[in-house]
């Protein structure tokens, strides 16, 4: 068992010597990396990296564990003697009830179909035997990363993607898209958390919205969703939320209209630099 906290915050003296004493006092290997530039993928690329142990659980900073979460977890792979299970994700439960305002925004992210498009690459590994008791797991895609746990050695041939930068909105989700191809994802149903939301750890409205137009385009298209009918479900979903927050800045302009400008920015950044590559291309034909 280790501990590995990367900081690339403000963790003070204090906290630190606490963690210290907390991993000392229980046997646990501790180890603490300060890098300077913020970057989440990153990160979590560097604890790979420094890593020895076979499963790699990755955590907020925000959220709280039950007692009994890394035993289930582990618990997992360790009964999964054929390999099939790559990665895991605990159930996780919010701390508040979510209010309108949160319910309604996520009922517009249902009807526009986030993350509507599944992996199309079939596990060639076979149905591991936890997923036969649902009470226990279940299989998933979707895979959070609050909560994420993966094999270390499918991790360090499939790096988290650094280009996602910035706050990395759908890292979790590309990592899962890639790992499909290699083995099963399941969400155990007996390994609890709590996310204990802080709005303050969002990034500005503008630079928000930027990023859901950028990463997504990018996720998508980089794990093979190019066809006309992905490029109609990419736009539709896009369309919905952009159209959504522009209605919502009616109520709350200083909250949603910035994003919505985000959102504007990046897609006719994304078109001018495709129309540009088009050009070059033709360029390069004569």
């Amino acid at each position: 068992m280790e501990l590995i906290v990367v900081d690339d915050g403000r963790l003070n003296d204090q906290e630190l010597e606490s963690m210290t004493q907390s991993c000392r006092s229980a046997g646990i290997s501790f180890e603490y990396l300060r890098k300077d530039k913020p970057g989440l993928p990153k990160s979590r690329n560097l604890a790979v990296r420094r890593a020895h142990g076979d499963i790699i659980q990755f955590l907020d900073d925000d959220v709280v564990l039950d007692p009994q979460f890394c035993r289930e977890i582990l618990q997992l792979y360790a009964d999964d003697t054929a390999g099939a299970i790559v990665g895991t994700e605990g159930s996780l439960s919010k701390s508040q009830s979510p209010t309108l305002s949160t319910r309604i925004i996520d009922y517009v992210y249902r009807i526009a179909g986030w993350w509507a498009l599944k992996p199309r690459t079939c596990s060639p590994a076979p149905i591991p035997e936890s997923l036969h008791d649902r009470n226990r797991t279940m299989p998933t895609w979707k895979i959070a990363g609050a909560t994420m746990a993966f094999r270390r050695s499918a991790l360090l041939e499939n790096a988290f993607d650094e280009a996602l930068s910035g706050y990395a909105l759908g890292e979790d989700r590309d990592m899962a898209y890639r790992m499909s191809a290699r083995g099963w994802i399941v969400r155990s149903c007996k390994a609890k958390a709590v996310h204990y939301v802080d709005p303050s750890s969002r990034p500005p409205s503008y630079l928000f919205g930027q990023m859901i137009v950028r990463h997504y385009v990018r996720i998508m298209t980089r794990n093979g969703f190019v066809r006309i009918g992905d490029r109609l479900v990419i736009g539709y979903s896009l369309t919905v939320i952009a159209l959504s927050l522009l209605g919502f800045s009616l109520v709350n302009p200083k909250r949603f209209f910035p994003q919505f400008l985000g959102m504007i920015s990046a897609a006719v950044t994304l078109f001018v630099d495709v129309l540009l590559n088009r050009i070059e291309s033709a360029d390069c034909v004569e």
